[in-house]
């Protein structure tokens, strides 16, 4: 019976290995299946010349349009001369919606009375931070805000 049990073993054992080679040989024709590639970077559609609308008190109202949602979106103010920042960076939360190019979002400035006023004669440039996840890599856009 050891002798008969031992030979089970051996065949059991060269089952496994063929059948181990066999999986390994299809693997090599198929191809191994590899991970999802995840989107490429978020994209402003929109000319950066054309996302602001200015008012005649300086304020002004943006409208910038990306390739896809937005689900993390921030802007902020700087000086067009020296790229100083010249308010906080803010939060826009709503004020989307599915556009033929992609996603606009509409904001307005100020919104708030403690935001900096902006000088209707001065042009200034607004930031715009994106991330698709939080942790995800931060995309930063430049638009004009021009002379009213």
């Amino acid at each position: 019976m050891t002798e008969r049990l031992k030979t089970t073993r051996v065949r059991l054992l060269l089952s496994v290995l063929l059948t181990a080679v066999a999986l390994m040989a299809t693997l090599a024709v198929v191809g191994r299946a590899e991970a999802q590639t995840p989107p490429g970077a978020t994209v402003l559609v929109s000319d950066s010349d054309e996302v602001v609308e200015r008012d005649d008190d300086g304020s002004f109202t943006a409208r910038p349009v990306f390739d896809r949602q937005v689900p993390l979106l921030h802007y902020g103010i700087r000086d067009a001369d020296t790229g100083a920042w010249l308010s906080a960076v803010y939060q826009v939360r709503g004020g989307e919606r599915r556009h033929r190019d992609g996603w606009e979002y509409t904001f307005e400035y100020p919104v708030l009375a403690e935001q900096t006023e902006l000088d209707p004669d001065e042009p200034y440039v607004l930031a715009i931070l994106t991330r698709q996840n939080v942790g995800d890599e931060v995309r930063l856009f430049h638009a004009v805000i021009p002379v009213y």
